[in-house]
């Protein structure tokens, strides 16, 4: 999160590499025109990097600098971007992520207008469907049936104590 895209920030790419990982990372850059800082992520040697739809008009060319370092990339769109504006790059990317919340901050209201994005993408792709913002034990099973098939939840499992029974209460429906 960058300040600009979305009103809150997060850790930059310099962060990260002070950071050791020994797992496969994902990067979901919520950041104005991602391709200025797109070679600082794609050096920390990612698994995947999703970037939004909204935050860039250089979506092809995005596309390819991500693939051509053998780096799996998905798109992510917000509640208000119509579904249909994404279907033409589906051939080209590995993952579509469905934001259910505006960006930015834990806690936000669930949109239950994602439900149907997230069903017309399902007829349109067998590519994984992430889903982020307000996955909790109510809304994963909501998600899941309408054909999402990786949740990220944030403040339902990190606000909440014991952390690991809610992150099993998540995994196990």
């Amino acid at each position: 999160m960058d300040g600009k895209f979305v009103k809150n920030r997060s850790l930059t790419s310099k962060s990260f590499k002070k950071i050791k990982i020994d797992k496969k990372v994902e990067y979901h850059l919520m950041i104005k025109n991602p391709e200025n800082k797109i070679d600082a992520f794609l050096a920390l040697k990612p698994y995947s990097i999703i970037f939004h739809y909204e935050a860039t008009k250089k979506i092809n060319e995005l596309i390819k600098k991500i693939k051509s370092k053998k780096v799996r990339v998905g798109i992510a769109i917000n509640p208000e971007t119509e579904v249909e504006k994404i279907f033409l790059y589906l051939k080209k990317i590995d993952s579509v992520l469905v934001m259910t919340v505006h960006p930015g901050f834990y806690g936000s209201r669930f949109t239950k207008s994602s439900l149907k994005k997230i069903r017309k993408l399902r007829r349109m792709t067998k590519l994984p469907i992430e889903v982020d913002g307000h996955i909790n034990d109510k809304t994963s099973k909501l998600v899941k049936q309408a054909g999402a098939n990786i949740l990220i939840s944030g403040s339902y499992i990190f606000e909440n104590n014991p952390k690991k029974t809610y992150y099993q209460l998540l995994k196990n429906q």
